[in-house]
């Protein structure tokens, strides 16, 4: 027989536990929700591409074409990460234990 261990979370443990859980879902509905927003994005522009018929099929190519390279870009600044070279130094107003 193997002896089963139930020993109970901590209450520290599952306050870390539930905040880790709204971080998440928090996570993924702004992840969906973007995505949801770019496929609407995409609906409008094709959409708005039917409604003109009196453009060739190489204008539509092409407009679609810009319109991703525009999606692309835009998804990449989404990814992009804050850094120090994205700030300007004003003033420095102490320093600390790095000299700094």
């Amino acid at each position: 027989m193997a002896a089963t261990n139930k020993a109970k979370a901590s209450k520290e443990t599952l306050e870390k536990v539930q905040a880790m859980k709204k971080k998440v879902e928090s996570t993924i509905s702004g992840r969906m929700g973007a995505v949801t927003q770019r496929r609407l994005r995409t609906l409008q522009m094709q959409h708005k591409l039917k409604q003109n018929d009196g453009m060739d099929d190489h204008k539509k190519n092409e407009m679609m074409n810009e319109y991703y390279q525009q999606e692309k870009k835009l998804l990449r600044e989404s990814r992009k990460k804050l850094g120090l070279k994205d700030f300007k130094l004003i003033k420095v107003i102490g320093k600390g234990a790095f000299g700094e």
